[in-house]
C-alpha cells in the first residue's frame, strides 16, 4: 500500500520501478516509458509518465490559463505533467506548447482541450477535468471547485461514480487498486473487475 505522499516524478518512478522488468526507457522529452511496443498494449506501453513543467515555463501556463490556478492543479503539474498509466486505463492530462488534444510520443493529453470538450460536465459539477479512466463506461476525473474533492463522472450521464477527499488520496489508491489487477507481464487479468471500485 502506498503512503499518502505528494505526487512527483521521483516518487512515482520509485513506485513504478517494479515494472521496469517489462521494459523501460526515457524519451528525449524526459518522459518515463514502461513496457514494450510488441505487447499489443494501448499505444504499446504499460505506463508513460511525463516530466514536470520547468519553472521557467510555469509562469506562461499560469498567465495563459488562469482558471487552473483555482484548483491547485498547477501544484500537480510541478510534480508531473500528466501520465498514461496501466495501458491507458488511468490518464492524467498535462499541458504542452503544441496545443494538440491527442498527445503523442513524449506529449501529454492537453488539459485545456479536454476542458473545452467536456464543458457540459464541468458546468454540472463545477470543477476542472484533469483526467479519465478508460473503463465501461468511460469516466472523466474532476477536481471539484468548492470542496477540492476528486470525482469520477460517467462521460455519458454525468453521474458521479466515485469520490475521494483529495488528489493525493485518489492517485495512490488508484495506483494500488489498478496494480492489483495486473499479471506479472503487465497485462490486465480481468478488465471488468478493474473497472469496479
Amino acid at each position: 500500500m502506498t503512503s499518502s505522499k505528494k505526487v512527483n516524478l521521483a516518487v512515482l518512478r520509485k513506485r513504478l520501478a517494479p515494472w521496469e522488468h517489462v521494459g523501460f526507457k526515457v524519451w528525449k522529452t524526459g518522459a518515463l516509458v514502461y513496457g514494450n511496443l510488441e505487447t499489443g498494449r494501448i499505444n504499446g506501453w504499460l505506463h508513460v509518465v511525463f516530466p514536470p513543467i520547468p519553472d521557467v515555463n510555469m509562469k506562461r501556463v499560469t498567465d495563459e490559463v488562469t482558471f487552473i490556478k483555482d484548483y491547485g492543479y498547477l501544484n500537480i503539474l510541478g510534480g508531473i505533467n500528466g501520465a498514461m498509466l496501466f495501458s491507458g486505463m488511468l490518464k492524467l492530462y498535462g499541458v504542452h506548447a503544441k496545443g494538440s488534444a491527442l498527445g503523442g510520443p513524449g506529449i501529454p493529453l492537453n488539459i485545456f482541450a479536454e476542458n473545452v470538450n467536456f464543458t457540459r460536465h464541468v458546468e454540472r459539477h463545477d470543477g476542472l477535468v484533469f483526467g479519465s479512466a478508460m473503463f465501461a463506461p468511460i469516466l472523466r476525473l474532476y477536481i471539484e471547485t468548492r470542496s477540492g474533492e476528486i470525482l469520477s463522472v460517467d462521460e455519458e450521464t454525468s453521474d458521479i461514480a466515485h469520490r475521494w477527499p483529495d488528489f493525493d488520496t485518489f492517485f495512490w489508491r488508484e495506483i494500488d487498486r489498478l496494480e492489483g489487477h495486473l499479471g506479472p507481464d503487465g497485462h490486465v487479468v480481468d478488465p471488468q473487475a478493474a473497472a469496479k471500485y
